[in-house]
């Protein structure tokens, strides 16, 4: 077989129009994609330094977070910054979806969405729903 000039230059913008398809239809090389993935790492990073300074200005506030929407109230407030905020997070209250809302002082510091994976066999101490649900109850005697 016989390759001209004409056919190497078909063959590459072949190549490259593959490879801008490729770019364009998959998300996980996509620049935006990469981009918030490198960002909630450093948000991630952020928070374990907060919590590691212990600083006594610090209050934390821990939200539940369903379907993408944090419920309220707050399951923790007011509580002290410590390097083990979330290892208890997760024991006491089990593997769900949290956001960390750190106050220093009367600023709101900073402010993060916690996942913890559920293990297969995992009780946690507190039943988070059963205490959602008394929470709203309370709220709609109220009204």
């Amino acid at each position: 077989m016989r390759v001209s000039v004409s056919n190497v230059a078909q063959l590459q913008q072949r190549i490259k129009l593959a490879r801008s398809n490729l770019e364009r239809n998959n998300l996980c090389h996509h620049p935006l994609y990469i981009d918030h993935y490198y960002r909630e790492i450093e948000k991630e990073q952020k928070l374990d330094q907060i919590l590691a300074e212990e600083n006594p200005l610090d209050c934390v506030y821990a939200y539940w977070i369903v379907d993408g929407k944090r419920i309220t109230p707050a399951i923790i407030t007011n509580y002290g910054a410590y390097s083990g905020f979330l290892e208890d997070l997760r024991d006491e209250f089990g593997a769900y979806e949290y956001e960390i809302m750190i106050r220093r002082g009367r600023i709101m510091f900073f402010r993060h969405r916690v996942s913890f994976a559920k293990p297969l066999n995992f009780i946690p101490q507190k039943d988070i729903r059963a205490e959602i649900t008394r929470l709203r109850n309370k709220k709609r005697q109220r009204s």
